[in-house]
């Protein structure tokens, strides 16, 4: 898997695929974009500040229902077109609603970003793509405290 300057992920109940996936060193952007519902950045808050502090600048952006498939496309359009450079971005669908993670899948690979799903237990990212490339072994960063 390559580097990417920016990572989208979203969040509704899960947050640990969405933090895992930016602490390896090898695949570590310097941005991450969280999606979540209005309401939820409080959960998140305590997700930016951990990431702060190893150096990833975190954005939380609230973007209505999690279920309302028509707003989300909508609100996911407009995220898509913030960026410049889609080959600069990765999105993570391991996260969100299933609804979050259906609408962020059609507008984001219809506009040329690549997705990627982690799967938590074998602690790799598995690349959704037409070619299906291996998946990428994650090194395992987190401690529990």
């Amino acid at each position: 898997m390559k580097k990417y300057k920016t990572q989208v992920c979203f969040v509704y109940e899960k947050l640990l695929s969405n933090v895992i996936a930016v602490m390896d060193d090898e695949i570590k952007p310097e941005k991450l974009v969280v999606c979540c519902p209005d309401g939820f950045t409080n959960d998140t808050k305590s997700m930016k500040a951990f990431l702060e502090k190893h150096g990833v600048v975190t954005e939380v952006v609230e973007i209505g229902d999690p279920y309302d498939l028509k707003a989300l496309k909508l609100k996911f359009l407009d995220l898509a077109a913030r960026f410049e450079n889609p080959e600069d971005v990765a999105v993570n669908l391991s996260g969100g609603s299933k609804i979050m993670t259906i609408a962020a899948q059609l507008v984001f690979r219809e506009n040329g970003f690549d997705c990627f799903y982690v799967v938590d237990e074998k602690d790799q990212i598995i690349m959704v793509k037409d070619n299906e490339p291996e998946p990428f072994e994650i090194q395992d960063k987190l401690k529990i405290e």
